[in-house]
């Protein structure tokens, strides 16, 4: 798929981003090992430690929002992330070795 973002200025002139590709393997999207989802501020996540050690988030138009959320391993197998400082909106969380997709909504 190729996106690109238009922004409009207050004076309602606009510009265009640069074409970008972005390719997700619809065979490998999977929503249920996450929850709740949609969420608010706290998104429990039902992967494997192992799947988690380097994770990206990237929003729907695949810009990397890492950064934004806070990843809290805690005893035994419960791992969750605060999601609360990104916008509302659909993302999705590359593990190792699949693709999570989960919906941020205000509270």
């Amino acid at each position: 798929n190729f996106y690109r973002i238009k922004q409009t200025d207050c004076d309602l002139s606009f510009t265009f981003s640069k074409f970008k590709n972005i390719f997700i393997d619809r065979g490998k999207v999977f929503t249920n090992a996450l929850f709740p989802n949609p969420a608010s501020n706290r998104l429990t996540i039902l992967e494997p430690r192992e799947e988690l050690i380097d994770f990206k988030i990237y929003n729907h138009t695949g810009l990397e929002v890492t950064s934004k959320v806070t990843l809290h391993i805690q005893s035994g197998s419960s791992t969750y992330m605060n999601v609360s400082k990104l916008v509302d909106g659909q993302y999705f969380i590359q593990t190792k070795n699949k693709t999570l997709k989960f919906m941020k909504v205000a509270e």
